[in-house]
């Protein structure tokens, strides 16, 4: 069989030997491709960065610690000297490397989302439209999921001295029933608590993309040390893992601050008049021009960090167009199949248009699959009607360019290209 380690995301470890080794090997059977990291340590790129408190060179923690670091950190081992190294993921224990991989996953999307916020500021901001900063007055909204327990109950209590709203749900079915519902700031589920839905619990995650796609996954462990190997996967695919070792009161608060990261934030609001140029009257999704600005950022910042970008193009088949009902309809369905981090337009009457950051074509293409699976659910008719294309950006593509070279294409009407 052949090796496809190579496969495997890369991640620099500035540790020393033989400590070097260890972790390294650690990393290699979580499915990540180790390398050294080189002197002098570089502050800015797209690959991560751990750093082994044990025996990491004290200079290098110096200037991390001292200088603007925009890659993903991984700090390994208990920092007694208090040091802040920025955002960083925090793995105590040797044991726990092997999970480093779905948590940077986690980080990953994170900081996509709070990229694209960002640009999305600097473009309204570029066509007249500020927005006022977010309140700090807005606090998390979380789904609990497991039994209801008297530990659960003492977090309860501490989150809601903090004002953080908790929701319990008893089963993954109720659980997926509120998040039909309502929108929540994450889900925190509880593994021992769980242990009797094991199964359902492990499936409920593994579809987490189509169930709970706008929802990072909190999961609450007694020990990461008692974990078997099926957990460990399953806690693999998860956005934080919390310990309930803590004090209530102390891991109330690491939840409530790690959860106001993923709070989401809807810069436009729909009710309001934007000029034409920005916002389409109509269909309340996003203007050419306004698009096409943004995108040309977007292709800046994935040309910078080396991260795919993917445009899909949807558009009337056979020459015709959508009627103003048609294109109110395609346009609410559209806007609830996709991330946070996904542009919707209006390209015409005939075809809208969505750029997703940091997503390759495999990527897009599952995200064109639902948003086809909620037409053909709701409107049928229409489904016949559409056609999609997707293309991802390369190193010679503007905004326009990329727009046009996609529209051009020949249009798919099957969901799988």
């Amino acid at each position: 069989m052949p090796d496809l380690s190579y496969l495997d995301p890369p991640i620099e470890v500035a540790a020393e030997s033989p400590r070097l080794e260890m972790i390294q090997s650690r990393l290699r059977s979580g499915r990540m491709r180790p390398y050294r990291a080189s002197t002098p340590i570089a502050r800015n790129c797209s690959e991560p960065l751990l750093v082994d408190l044990e025996s990491a060179d004290p200079e290098s923690l110096r200037i991390l610690s001292s200088s603007n670091v925009s890659r993903p950190l991984v700090i390994l081992g208990e920092d007694t000297e208090g040091r802040t190294l920025f955002d960083a993921l925090i793995i105590d224990r040797d044991k726990d490397i092997p999970l480093l991989r779905g948590r940077l996953t986690a980080m990953s999307r994170r900081n996509a989302r709070a990229t694209e916020l960002n640009l999305r500021r600097e473009t309204a901001y570029e066509f007249g439209v500020e927005f006022p900063s977010s309140s700090l007055e807005v606090v998390p909204d979380l789904l609990y999921l497991g039994d209801g327990s008297t530990r659960f109950l003492a977090l309860q209590a501490a989150l809601n001295e903090r004002g953080v709203s908790v929701t319990a749900a008893l089963s993954v079915h109720t659980a997926t029933d509120y998040i039909k519902h309502r929108r929540f700031s994450a889900v925190l589920f509880d593994v021992r608590s769980a242990s009797k839905g094991r199964a359902s619990l492990a499936q409920w995650i593994s579809s987490g993309e189509a169930a709970f796609s706008h929802v990072p996954l909190f999961a609450l462990v007694d020990s990461l040390q008692s974990l078997d190997e099926s957990e460990r996967i399953m806690l693999a695919s998860t956005s934080e893992i919390l310990e309930h070792g803590a004090a209530a009161k102390q891991l109330a608060e690491h939840i409530d601050v790690t959860s106001r990261k993923y709070l989401p934030q809807d810069l436009f609001d729909v009710s309001l008049d934007y000029p034409a140029e920005v916002m389409d009257s109509e269909t309340r999704l996003h203007a050419r021009p306004y698009f096409e600005a943004h995108l040309e950022k977007q292709i800046e910042v994935s040309t910078q960090r080396a991260e795919p970008l993917s445009l899909l193009i949807v558009k009337h088949t056979d020459g015709g167009h959508f009627d103003l009902k048609q294109r109110q309809r395609l346009a609410e369905i559209l806007s609830n199949s996709l991330r946070d981090t996904d542009m919707p337009a209006v390209l015409g009457v005939d075809s809208f248009a969505i750029s997703m950051p940091a997503t390759p074509y495999r990527g897009a293409v599952t995200l064109c699959e639902r948003f086809l699976r909620s037409i053909e659910e709701h409107e049928p008719h229409l489904a016949a009607q559409i056609g999609w294309r997707i293309m991802e950006k390369r190193t010679y593509h503007t905004a326009r360019t990329l727009v046009a070279n996609t529209a051009a294409g020949i249009f798919q009407r099957l969901r799988v290209a």
